[in-house]
């Protein structure tokens, strides 16, 4: 199962390997990047590519803080289910008192 995976992720990066040469390779017109700061001049692909993956990236950035708040929580309620766990346990253990 893990070689499938690694081979399934394998082909997944040769896939967009390839398709991102494609795109730089299909686009060779050179085109001017104004910033604030700076002014750079690259191929159109390039450009395409590299707004593609800051795209990526800032996608990824944007998940990580709900991602964290959720693994956060879960660990804190993981925790509480142990004390209570412990707690009944416990309670299991202490001998039945009779009633009067």
């Amino acid at each position: 199962m893990q070689l499938l995976r690694k081979l399934i992720f394998l082909l997944i990066f040769l896939i967009v390997l390839w398709i991102s040469a494609s795109l730089i390779w299909l686009n060779p017109q050179e085109v001017e990047l104004n910033l604030l700061f700076a002014t750079f001049k690259l191929k159109l692909g390039e450009g395409l590519l590299g707004a593609m993956v800051t795209g990526m990236f800032l996608g990824i950035i944007s998940m990580v803080l709900p991602w964290a708040k959720r693994a956060n929580k879960a660990r804190k309620l993981g925790k509480n289910l142990k004390t209570k766990e412990k707690e009944v346990e416990n309670l299991r253990k202490l001998p039945m008192q009779e009633l009067e």
